[in-house]
């Protein structure tokens, strides 16, 4: 018996050593799952995500529950994820579907049902519900209404129908957030009631969901997102990856995935998948065959996806041996401080490799802002020369590689730090250093200049003339 107590006891401290050990070598598999998923927001906030059903006369919103009667959530889910961008079409959350509805309980009623709408709520922790829709419009640039209407919609109903079990299902609405609301969103369902001279209007039905973050973010570990740090055939690259939530799959859990992408034109592979709000480092063991010779562009990017849109993207270049790379290029410019609209000049120049002796081929030019890791110019110079025009105020980096006839690019590129400032008063700065008032001035000075020059050759004229006579 003692023996049997021990041996138990040993299997009880070995299972605990392996739960911290995994705990502390994976601590993203022991995440602990939030009901609030991460919102900050309570349950009891929400009625526990549960419909409210109000009453008015013998009428019941959206779920009455009798028997013989529907039942049905106003919303149709407790969740939804929404993105972490804030325009174009990966800005809209997952789509969210509400239906009103009314049924009458009794053979007769003294309020008869005229019309209903929709209104629209949002929070997020630790303030108060804010009103972004209702029967007169919307935010649109908040919330986007993809299917029906939030107006005034006229309910069918016969007053001098015979029997009860009246339901009166409202127009469906189709909605979705547009950026990164993290929080919860409140769907009200209000009817108009009359009786006699009377009329007036209740909230039958109330719903509440959560908002939850799309986000997802990678970096090389060491390395800030604009880097593009170079590895040699074989290295480990270690990837961090901080993910929340995606969108549900077909078993409604949520998946990420993480994909290569050679930019050579070869085919990408997908490395890894995660489950939702995962926080690890993904260690990848670049193939024998990262960096090809004679490819056109040596760089890759990794790219972190969910199930309804690609949340993020890093890039990373490859080689040999190191010590093969180009130099890096001397590159000038114009100015790096212009308004928004202006055109940078860029001057680029390259060096060979005397280990190699391998002649540049030509030059990768990549533009990047610092807050938010967008790329909106990559593009091949043979000659090193071109033009770039920013798209939006802001700080950005012109980064750029020298690429030499074997495939092999510079390991650190040149790097120049540009600010685009926004025009001032909303308006481009007019290009001429003489402003419209300077050359009233100048106009001025030039008719009293001349008015003086004349006045003195008349006076010397006049003096001459006398002098003759």
């Amino acid at each position: 018996m003692h023996k049997k107590s021990n041996s138990a006891l040993f299997i009880i401290v070995v299972m605990l050593i392996g739960i911290v050990g995994i705990s502390i070598f994976s601590p993203e598999i022991f995440i602990q799952a939030d009901p609030t998923y991460h919102t900050g927001i309570p349950l009891s906030d929400l009625n526990n995500l549960n419909c409210e059903h109000h009453w008015d006369d013998v009428w019941s919103g959206n779920n009455y529950g009798a028997p013989g009667f529907p039942t049905k959530e106003l919303i149709d889910d407790t969740k939804y994820v929404t993105s972490w961008k804030t325009s174009g079409v990966e800005a809209y959350s997952e789509k969210i579907v509400a239906q009103g509805m009314i049924t009458e309980n009794a053979l007769f009623e003294t309020a008869a049902p005229q019309r209903g709408c929709y209104r629209i709520y949002i929070k997020t922790s630790g303030s108060n519900w804010q009103k972004i829709g209702d029967e007169n419009g919307y935010d649109n640039r908040v919330l986007r209404v993809s299917g029906g209407s939030l107006s005034w919609q006229k309910i069918d109903y016969n007053s001098w129908q015979i029997g009860d079990n009246f339901v009166a299902w409202a127009q469906s609405i189709v909605l979705q957030l547009i950026g990164p609301y993290v929080g919860a969103i409140k769907v009200e369902y209000v009817v108009e009631f009359s009786c006699l001279f009377n009329t007036w209007r209740t909230v039958m039905s109330r719903d509440y969901a959560y908002l939850i973050s799309g986000n997802g973010k990678i970096n090389i570990a060491g390395h800030s997102q604009t880097d593009v740090p170079m590895f040699e055939n074989g290295d480990t690259v270690p990837i961090q990856v901080s993910c929340d939530y995606s969108g549900p799959t077909v078993g409604e859990s949520g998946r990420w995935e993480l994909w290569a992408f050679p930019l050579d034109g070869r085919s990408g592979r997908l490395l890894t998948t995660f489950s939702d709000y995962t926080r690890t480092t993904y260690e990848w063991k670049l193939p024998d065959d990262a960096w090809v010779r004679g490819t056109s562009d040596s760089k890759w990017t990794i790219e972190l996806r969910n199930t309804l849109f690609s949340q993020d993207e890093i890039m990373l270049n490859t080689i040999d041996v190191r010590a093969n790379a180009p130099p890096t290029p001397t590159v000038t410019v114009d100015k790096k401080e212009i308004y928004l609209g202006d055109k940078i000049s860029v001057t680029i120049s390259g060096e060979i490799n005397p280990i190699t002796n391998e002649s540049i081929a030509y030059y990768w030019v990549r533009g990047i802002y610092f807050d938010n890791n967008q790329q909106f110019l990559y593009t091949k110079s043979t000659s090193g020369m071109l033009t770039v025009t920013p798209p939006r105020e802001g700080k950005m980096y012109i980064q750029v590689w020298s690429h030499d006839v074997a495939g092999r690019e510079t390991e650190n590129p040149a790097q120049i730090t540009i600010t685009v400032l926004a025009p001032q008063d909303g308006q481009e700065p007019i290009p001429s250093p003489i402003l419209p008032g300077d050359i009233m001035t100048w106009v001025l000075i030039i008719v009293v200049i001349i008015a003086i020059v004349g006045i003195g050759l008349y006076a010397y004229q006049k003096k001459g003339f006398r002098r003759k006579k």
